[in-house]
């Protein structure tokens, strides 16, 4: 795949803010010489903002019936919980829209000592163009493990629809 997900990231952050063609970092004015980051560095912060509009263009893109069916559901303050067309892709993961506006899977790991993201994973389709870019991050940041180790590191933050295959 020709962008990282970093690139990919930067070039969103740029798209969202732009008044500007070039991401500055406030904080800094010259490249941090133990990093070397520098003005074009994005945050911890902006990169999770990112992240989160990367999959929320994906999701929506991909599952809108989904998405309009829990957003009704949470207007007519229903539970968020509540249950897609039997039909659906994500009939079987009791989906539900998380305060953050991302599809969730559900489940059983209520009560469970994990984060957040852990217990519901942001759900994603396994087709999808930005999956190849998004695993070879993981890859890479796991060390190059192999493709259990990788699976289980990105089912820590996400769901991918059939990602064991």
């Amino acid at each position: 795949m020709a962008h990282s997900i970093h690139s990919l990231s930067k070039t969103v952050h740029q798209a969202q803010n732009h008044d500007s063609l070039e991401v500055r970092n406030p904080r800094t004015s010259s490249p941090d010489e133990s990093t070397g980051a520098g003005a074009n560095s994005l945050s911890v912060v902006e990169l999770r903002n990112v992240k989160t509009v990367i999959i929320h263009y994906v999701q929506r893109e991909s599952f809108p019936e989904e998405v309009a069916c829990l957003k009704r559901r949470l207007s007519n303050d229903l539970p968020s919980k509540a249950i897609v067309k039997k039909s659906s892709k994500l009939a079987a993961l009791s989906p539900f829209m998380g305060d953050d506006g991302l599809l969730r899977v559900g489940g059983r790991l209520e009560r469970a000592e994990i984060s957040f993201d852990a217990k519901h994973p942001t759900v994603i389709p396994s087709k999808h163009h930005i999956i190849g870019p998004l695993i070879l991050h993981y890859h890479e940041r796991e060390g190059h493990a192999g493709t259990r180790a990788v699976l289980a590191a990105i089912q820590q933050d996400l769901w991918i629809l059939q990602g064991r295959s």
